[in-house]
């Protein structure tokens, strides 16, 4: 029928590559995707995990299509959609920890705090105006580029991990729990790509 034909003249199919960082905002790129796929079922994600400097690169080399990333640098460079999810940052620490008892964690609760924190934020010093000072100065024990990894480091009481809230499944059992900052941090989730597409490849 010519419905049929229709549905059939506009399935896509095809491998979608994208960069994406630990964000909650990746629910939004899975439940569209999932649209996607009830109308073309021939496509296949694939999705790279990585920070925005490793997930630019690739994507300007056109290794990606797309990029999901927080607050992405230079995105001036790029074609992009904010999506509504903000991602609020704070500390993932041992229940048991002595900041555990705040319902929020301030800038003085960590200044002589042993501290494990993204390397990408390290290095391109985003926290140095919260805190008020350069990080350096800070007890910064370690750093990480997968939450994973830094929240079995906190379950060991290696230190408190400054992270982004939702990434780590916390139950009401285990050994974590995650406070926010105050005053508060928050970050936007950008989807984006190169702007002139046929230049990919």
């Amino acid at each position: 029928s010519r419905g049929s034909s229709r549905a059939k003249s506009t399935s896509l199919s095809g491998d979608i590559y994208i960069g994406a960082a630990e964000t909650e905002g990746v629910r939004t790129l899975a439940r569209a995707f999932r649209r996607m796929l009830a109308a073309s079922p021939d496509l296949r994600l694939h999705v790279y995990s990585g920070n925005a400097e490793k997930v630019s690169d690739l994507l300007d080399k056109g290794i990606l299509d797309f990029g999901l990333l927080c607050n992405p640098p230079h995105l001036r460079r790029y074609a992009y959609i904010k999506l509504n999810h903000k991602d609020t940052w704070g500390i993932l620490m041992k229940k048991d920890s002595p900041l555990a008892a705040h319902p929020f964690i301030s800038r003085e609760d960590l200044l002589h705090a042993p501290l494990i924190i993204s390397k990408q934020s390290l290095d391109n010093g985003e926290f140095n105006h919260w805190f008020r000072r350069d990080m350096k100065e800070l007890s910064i024990i370690g750093t990480y580029n997968l939450l994973f990894n830094a929240s079995l480091m906190a379950e060991e009481g290696l230190g408190y991990v400054l992270c982004i809230d939702e990434i780590i499944h916390l139950s009401e059992d285990g050994p974590l729990t995650f406070r926010p900052l105050k005053p508060a941090v928050t970050t936007s989730d950008y989807f984006i790509w190169k702007r002139n597409p046929e230049s990919i490849g």
